[in-house]
């Protein structure tokens, strides 16, 4: 197996509450895998170590065959990370994060300029790129943090309920983007309250609870590619109405 994503006994306490206890876990290349349990679980935490933003209290995780550790940019150039528990910088445009994000991964000027307008494309929201982010809709945040997440083109992205806020045809345009990511061999470990979409969409189920991965559901990697989301007669209505979203191809991911 072509292990990307590896932790052994990843724990994080504060205090005496234990947000995450005893996490070992394996990712291989090109898998969708997503992490569920209610509100608490140590579904955030997870992908927060993961991302080197927070320091754990036991164990280790690698990417890439790289220790996890907080400021390491080595790890960090390997994983997109997108959370509504970390907000954007408010003050900057929409384009001005996207510009920053890019300068952070030492993208060239006018590959960044490239990427910009095909993420701003892909998430209708062009019309809004100029504008201060503190300005933003909760849905539109959501987008621009995707966006910011996706800019360097990850190995692995971690994205910690991806869905939320969106609007149908964004997500119909975001499961065929993870879709085709994942198919290109680039990893995704997801977190959402979504239950049919996550059984649908991932690969391998993980169920938190109290700190704990509880339990874990595999799907076959065919049959959950080609499952539609959401239910056809119900997209079909909508799509009737408002017109097909379409899909969004970005060449460089």
């Amino acid at each position: 197996m072509d292990i990307i994503v590896k932790t052994v006994a990843l724990g994080k306490t504060y205090g005496k509450t234990r947000a995450l206890g005893e996490l070992t876990l394996e990712v291989r290349k090109g898998e969708i895998y997503g992490l569920i349990g209610p509100n608490g679980a140590g579904k955030t935490t997870t992908l927060a170590l993961l991302a080197g933003l927070v320091r754990p209290s036991s164990g280790t995780a690698w990417i890439g065959g790289v220790e996890v550790r907080p400021g390491d940019g080595r790890t960090a150039a390997l994983t997109g990370f997108a959370s509504p528990q970390f907000p954007l910088l408010d003050y900057l445009t929409g384009r001005e994060i996207l510009t920053a994000c890019g300068r952070l991964y030492r993208l060239g000027r006018m590959e960044i300029a490239r990427r910009t307008e095909d993420l701003l494309e892909l998430m209708e929201i062009g019309a809004a790129a100029d504008r201060i982010i503190g300005s933003y809709s909760l849905g539109m945040k959501q987008k621009l943090s995707l966006c910011c997440a996706l800019i360097h083109a990850p190995a692995v992205c971690l994205l910690d309920e991806p869905f939320l806020g969106l609007d149908p045809a964004a997500i119909f345009r975001l499961l065929g983007l993870f879709r085709r990511m994942a198919g290109g061999g680039r990893t995704l470990i997801l977190s959402s309250h979504d239950m049919g979409r996550m059984e649908r969409l991932c690969h391998r189920v993980g169920i938190l609870h109290e700190g704990l991965l509880q339990r874990e559901i595999r799907h076959a990697p065919d049959a959950a590619a080609n499952m539609p989301s959401p239910p056809p007669a119900l997209e079909s209505a909508l799509w009737e109405v408002a017109g097909g979203p379409g899909e969004r191809e970005l060449s460089w991911i």
